[in-house]
Formats: C-alpha cells, sequence, structure tokens
C-alpha cells in the first residue's frame, strides 16, 4: 500500500476512534438536559461529628487563606475536630501551627498532624488522619480550595444511609488569562455537566478528591485510602462503586479553587490525573466488568477509566493532518472530503456543543473561549501521551502535586517537558497551511489552525515556566 494511502487510513481510524468520544459527550448532554433536581434530604435529628482533613505539603502560599476559610464553617464547634495533615519540610509547618493556634483560640478542637515522612502521599496522609479521627464523617479540603461557610449544612445532611460521599463542584478563584480562562471552562464540562449527567442517568462518578464529605465507614469498609495509584480519589471511588455504595453530586455547592497559573503546573497535573487514571483502570477494570451491574454502568465507567487512552490518537491526527489535507485535496470524487467531513465532524460537533452548554451561566468561562479549550486540549496531548506510556509500563512515578500561589509566586515549580514535541508538532501541522490557502478552502483553516496553534502555545508555556 502506498505510504500515503496508509497515512491517511491511519488518519481515518484515528477520527473513528476519537468519534466514540464525542457520541458519548452527546449521550451524557442528553441525561443532562433531562436530569431531575436532586432530592431534598430530610432535616437531621442530631447534628453529626465532623473530621475537617486538610492534606497539605509545603504550601506557605496558601495555607493562611485555607484555615481562615475553614474557621469560618457555620458548624457547631464541639461536633467538629480540624485535622491539618502536614508532610512539609519548610516554613509551611511553622504557618500551619500559627493557624492551628488562632482556630484553638476560637474554641475549634484543631490538631496540626506533622508527619516525619511523605508514605503514601495524600493517600497516607489521608490514612493517618482517619486513624485518629472522631465521628463517622470526614470532609476533605485541598490547600488551595475556599470552602464557604455553610458547606457542611448544605452537604452533611445529603450522607443519607447507603451514601459514601457527596461530592461538591468545584468554581475557580481566578480565571484573568487566556490559560486559566480554557481551563476553567474544560473544568466546567466535567463539574457542571459530566458529573449531574451521570448522577442523572444513574451512572458511576468519582470523588474528586476535594469539596467532599465521605461516610468513614465507606472508606474503611471499602479498603481504605490506597497509594497504589496517583489517583486515590478515584480509586477509593470505584471500590465504593463496587462495594454497593452510593454517591451524590450537589451542582450548585460550589467551593473555589486556584487554577494552574503557567503551562508547566497545569500540564504536570494532567499528567497525574491522566496517568492515575490508567492505573485505577488496570486495578478495577476486570473486577468492574464482572460486576453485577446494568451494561450502560460497566460500558460509562470503562469509557471513563480508558479515556485517557484519546491523547495519544490525538497526537497521531496531529501528526497526520498534513498528509490527511494533500490526499483530500488531490481527490477529484470529493469522497475524501465528504467522509473527513463526517469523522470530523462527529469528533469536533459533540465537543463544541458541549462547551457552548458548559460556558451557559458560568460565572468564569464564556463561548468565546471555546477555541481557547479545544487548543488547549489539543497541545496537551503529546505530555498527556506521556502519562499514559507511564501508566502501562508502570513506571514508578512520585506524587506531583500542583503549585499554589496564593496571592504571590508559589514556593516551589512544576516540571513537565520543554515543549519539544508539542513545537514539533505544531511546525508539521503549519506545512498543511499553504495547501489550502492555494485550494481556496477556507472552511479549513481554523480547524487546521487549533492544530498548529494548541501545542505551539503549550510548546511556548513550556518553555517559558517549565
Amino acid at each position: 500500500m502506498d505510504p500515503l494511502d496508509l497515512a491517511l487510513l491511519a488518519y481515518v481510524s484515528c477520527l473513528g476512534a476519537l468519534s466514540v468520544s464525542g457520541l458519548q459527550r452527546l449521550v451524557l448532554l442528553r441525561g443532562y438536559l433531562g436530569r431531575p433536581g436532586v432530592e431534598a434530604p430530610p432535616a437531621l435529628d442530631e447534628l453529626p461529628h465532623v473530621t475537617v482533613q486538610l492534606p497539605i505539603f509545603e504550601e506557605v502560599a496558601v495555607v493562611d487563606r485555607l484555615l481562615d476559610a475553614v474557621g469560618r464553617l457555620d458548624w457547631p464547634k464541639q461536633r467538629a475536630t480540624i485535622q491539618v495533615l502536614d508532610d512539609s519540610r519548610d516554613a509551611t509547618t511553622e504557618r500551619a501551627a500559627a493557624g492551628v493556634a488562632r482556630l484553638v483560640a476560637a474554641g475549634w478542637n484543631a490538631q496540626l498532624l506533622h508527619r516525619s515522612d511523605r508514605a503514601g502521599f495524600k493517600a497516607g496522609a489521608l490514612a493517618a488522619g482517619l486513624a485518629r479521627a472522631d465521628g463517622d464523617v470526614v470532609a476533605i479540603f485541598d490547600a488551595d480550595f475556599v470552602p464557604p461557610a455553610d458547606f457542611l449544612r448544605r452537604t452533611v445532611p445529603h450522607l443519607r444511609p447507603g451514601v459514601a460521599c457527596v461530592q461538591a463542584s468545584w468554581g475557580h478563584l481566578s480565571h484573568a488569562t487566556a490559560l486559566t480562562r480554557a481551563q476553567a471552562l474544560l473544568l466546567d464540562g466535567h463539574f457542571r455537566l459530566e458529573q449531574p449527567a451521570r448522577q442523572a442517568m444513574g451512572l458511576w462518578f468519582n470523588f474528586n478528591g476535594t469539596a467532599g464529605i465521605w461516610r468513614r465507614q465507606a472508606i474503611e469498609s471499602s479498603g481504605g485510602w490506597q497509594a497504589g495509584t496517583l489517583v486515590e480519589d478515584m480509586d477509593l471511588s470505584y471500590r465504593a462503586w463496587l462495594g454497593g455504595w452510593r454517591f451524590v453530586y450537589l451542582e450548585d455547592v460550589i467551593v473555589p479553587a486556584e487554577l494552574p497559573a503557567d503551562m508547566a503546573s497545569f500540564a504536570q497535573q494532567q499528567r497525574r490525573w491522566a496517568q492515575g487514571t490508567l492505573q485505577v483502570a488496570r486495578s478495577l477494570l476486570p473486577r468492574l466488568l464482572r460486576a453485577p451491574v446494568p451494561l450502560a454502568v460497566k460500558a460509562e465507567a470503562a469509557h471513563h477509566l480508558l479515556a485517557p487512552l484519546s491523547w495519544p490518537l490525538m497526537v497521531a491526527l496531529t501528526a497526520l493532518l498534513p498528509w490527511a489535507v494533500r490526499a483530500r485535496l488531490d481527490d477529484p470524487s470529493g469522497v475524501l472530503a465528504m467522509l473527513d467531513f463526517v469523522l470530523f465532524g462527529a469528533t469536533l460537533a459533540p465537543f463544541a456543543l458541549w462547551y457552548t452548554f458548559a460556558s451557559r451561566g458560568s460565572r468564569s468561562a464564556r463561548m468565546s473561549d471555546i477555541p481557547l479549550a479545544f487548543a488547549l486540549g489539543i497541545g496537551i496531548a503529546a505530555s498527556q501521551s506521556v502519562a499514559v506510556w507511564a501508566a502501562f509500563r508502570r513506571w514508578p512515578t512520585p506524587f506531583a502535586r500542583t503549585p499554589k500561589r496564593g496571592d504571590g509566586p508559589a514556593a516551589y515549580r512544576a516540571t513537565a517537558g520543554r515543549g519539544l514535541v508539542e513545537g514539533l508538532l505544531a511546525a508539521g501541522a503549519a506545512t498543511a497551511i499553504p495547501a489550502v490557502v492555494a485550494a481556496g478552502d477556507w472552511l479549513t483553516l481554523p480547524f487546521i489552525g487549533l492544530f498548529v496553534a494548541g501545542p505551539a502555545w503549550v510548546a511556548i508555556g513550556l518553555r517559558r515556566s517549565g
């Protein structure tokens, strides 16, 4: 077979595989639009004791903000314990100790639990804190989150019998740059659409690691916090679902948090999530497929766990784009143009519709940010593909947290490559532009522009911040 034909076949195969994700978005969007409201919980006869866990590691820039917000929670102080789970080796520990002292002076039962090692990373810190926790309800906030004062009042009543976890939505503290606006829209797609849709359709969804509450019994009966993956939250969530527990998602309870301020921090965060998701797939997918649950639940959960596999397909699509454009322009029958239009539309249009709905009513994103979100998603595909490869090769990867800035610079920096591959992908995709311009195919030009601008944006951002 001619090399050009092979490239075209590979291109069409990639588009066809990616269109499955487009179809999945349409299914979820239908569930979102038809969702009922979350049933109001009955009033609590007695407020349970809540342990608020705050896992931190060298977060000197944001620890004061976090502790001040937790100190404003509207909950009886005699019915709460605040655990600062600190693994730091820098000035964070001193700042945290001062913050805990302020909480104690204000009448809270607050504790600084400092570990001499980081065994198990965040999962290890949560497990260590749980061993000393009071009561059966645990609330968890990462260092960059700012819980509203009424958070516990609005979430705890939903922890009815059989419910393991109540997850709140994420908001955004800052979204002033192109990078943070694109991130905000990507996250809004998950929290404003994906999570509510899964709940409405009776599908499984996961705890997002923060801004949620757990029933202690559910954690322990599901095997506890485990450090075998980089996403201890998703791992525990799926084990809880497999154990027969249920989850509740509250889209109207919003907890704002920082967005990564530079490209290296964002790429590092996304790589951890992608690699960790596939680690969970390796661990739990066989058990999931054998579980006595509806086929629709299995299919959606499997798609969720295997979703990072789309990143290598996106890299291949970007690399093959010039050959595909050349073949389409050289085809007098127009068959290739029609095939490209159908498959590309089946892949792109559902996501465009998805983020259109995500931007509606959003406090932080707007429809004009959709091209930014597309470009960023295309641009990080190479970095994400490294995470996919690392998951399949079972490379030992340390837990790399996302730098937090607070009101100033972060105390540490992320490392996520130098953008060489992204730069090559952008340059390669750009070679299709002259042929398209010469043919007067102006409709195709903006789409090619996304495959040039996305990797170039990420490459430049990594060079500047990595």
